[in-house]
């Protein structure tokens, strides 16, 4: 009996995946499509597929772009899951007709083939997938193909870049993000004209009363009331709740942290692509919301001293006082010594430091460059940037010796930043005359001798005819004993030895 049940249960099992299998096999055959092993489907008629689609690639090839069309259609029509590369070649083919159509100014002709383009768009990601990438294609072409049409709508268009936008972030085309900023800051206009016109009757009503004309006064309230009852203000009120400043402000924020990321990742000539797309989207965004310093004390101010843990709101108020160019005002230390507690980055900490240079707090400076040197442990090119910036620091305090051992670091992380060290270094030297001076002429000048070595290693050459110029006279040289090309000891804080010069 229990052989029995093993049997059935066997049997069960043979017929159960006999079944599967044909219906596996079912599914790879759905609709007829008849895919090949290079993944091409040529539906329920391959012959007649591959001739319209032999005919399509010839007729192409050969620029006979009109005979190109019928066995496109046909194949779009009958075979819309045949190939990705279909929906590439039909793009192509029906650019090269707009083309000819714009030539031609056949305005008829125009709307077709940019609709059809876009249609070629959807219907390559219906069936082949690869959003993310298409989409941006479709972002380049849709706003100046629809821009001018009468029925372009500005909300439905932003809707499709902000659509992009969410798909590929950081990846975005810089065109894409433009168009999306031109689109929102357009909408946030109108919006913002509800409270403008209001605003400037309310303000002429106060005009009128302070001169004592309450007639003229109540007229102009009145005008309130029938701009309100206007189905302009009913849509334009629509869109002041939707696209409201914070809605401005935190795409414009969005927005930037990509251009931000692109000019710090892309190459030199994309890199100047994206700090164009930063200033026109500045540009951009001042035409609807007035940024500058006291837009942030008044809206963000407190929140930042009393929330400094509150990240986003850091990183806003940064991103509004760079574009007011308020960088000055107390606050901005604030919010960037906020964001350095959460994310320390190096650069941030450079930029704290300058601050706290511009403000002659010279020791916090170098404190600040210190965590930088930290976080640059990756990057040594930047590494040495900031140890010649403490060397700065340094000199400006005083204190050659550390300036010149900063400067010596950053040219051993770097020799590229050999030229300004070495000119730096001899500038301290050039400095050190009434520190050096002695009774022995010769070598009371052996400190511009030294200045004369570093500035010819930075290949400084006005600055070593300074040094020259200071050089001990011939005379000098003979009285004291000395001879030309010999060596010297420099002494007093130098240190080290040069070889004797004497004056142009």
């Amino acid at each position: 009996m229990k052989r029995k049940a093993i049997l059935f249960l066997f049997l069960l099992s043979m017929f159960n995946l006999s079944y599967a299998q044909d219906e596996v096999a079912a599914n790879n055959n759905q609709d007829n499509k008849n895919c090949d092993e290079n993944g091409w489907c040529w539906g329920p008629d391959p012959t007649k597929s591959k001739e319209q689609y032999v005919l399509f690639s010839d007729s192409y090839k050969m620029n006979s772009l009109d005979q190109a069309i019928t066995p496109c259609s046909w194949l779009l029509s009958n075979t819309p899951y045949l190939h990705k590369n279909l929906y590439i070649k039909a793009t192509q083919l029906y650019n090269k007709l707009l083309s000819k159509a714009t030539k031609e100014k056949n305005t008829a002709k125009i709307t077709e083939y940019q609709d059809k383009i876009l249609e070629l768009l959807d219907k390559r990601v219906e069936h082949f997938g690869e959003e993310e990438y298409v989409i941006q294609r479709k972002g380049l072409r849709y706003y100046n193909y629809m821009k001018d049409r009468k029925e372009f709508n500005e909300a439905e268009a932003l809707k499709l870049y902000e659509k992009i936008y969410e798909l590929n972030k950081d990846e975005t085309e810089n065109s894409n993000i433009t168009i999306m900023m031109v689109l929102a800051v357009g909408l946030r206009a109108k919006a913002y004209a509800i409270e403008a016109t209001i605003d400037n009757y309310r303000s002429k009503a106060k005009d009128a009363e302070d001169e004592g004309n309450q007639p003229l006064a109540d007229a102009y309230m009145k005008k309130i009331d029938e701009y309100k009852e206007k189905d302009k203000y009913k849509e334009y009120q629509e869109l002041y709740e939707q696209y409201s400043e914070d809605w401005i402000l935190t795409l414009y924020e969005n927005v930037s942290g990509t251009i931000e990321h692109n000019i710090e990742n892309e190459e030199q000539k994309s890199k100047a692509n994206w700090e164009k797309t930063q200033s026109l989207v500045n540009s951009l965004i001042s035409k609807v919301v007035n940024i500058d310093c006291d837009f942030v004390r008044e809206k963000m101010g407190e929140d930042l001293k009393n929330n400094p843990d509150d990240i986003n709101l850091a990183k806003r108020a940064l991103k509004f006082m760079l574009t007011g160019k308020c960088t000055d005002d107390p606050l901005f230390l604030i919010a960037a010594q906020n964001i350095f507690e959460t994310e320390p980055k190096g650069g941030l900490a450079s930029t704290i430091a300058n601050k706290h240079k511009a403000s002659e707090d010279y020791d916090t400076a170098i404190e600040w460059l210190g965590k930088a040197i930290e976080l640059y442990q990756e990057e040594p090119e930047k590494q040495a940037e900031v140890n010649l910036d403490i060397a700065k620091i340094k000199q400006v305090q005083r204190k050659y010796a550390e300036a010149r051992q900063y400067a010596l670091k950053a040219i051993e992380i770097d020799p590229n930043q050999g030229k300004e060290a070495y000119t730096l270094i001899g500038d301290l030297y050039m400095s050190s005359g009434s520190h050096c001076k002695g009774d022995n002429p010769v070598k009371s000048r052996a400190c511009y001798m030294k200045a004369y070595d570093m500035y010819s290693q930075a290949g400084n050459s006005s600055k070593m005819s300074r040094a020259q110029a200071q050089f001990p006279s011939m005379e000098e040289i003979f009285t004291h004993n000395y001879e030309v090309g010999q060596s010297i000891n420099v002494g007093c804080w130098i240190g080290g030895s040069t070889t004797v010069r004497k004056r142009p």
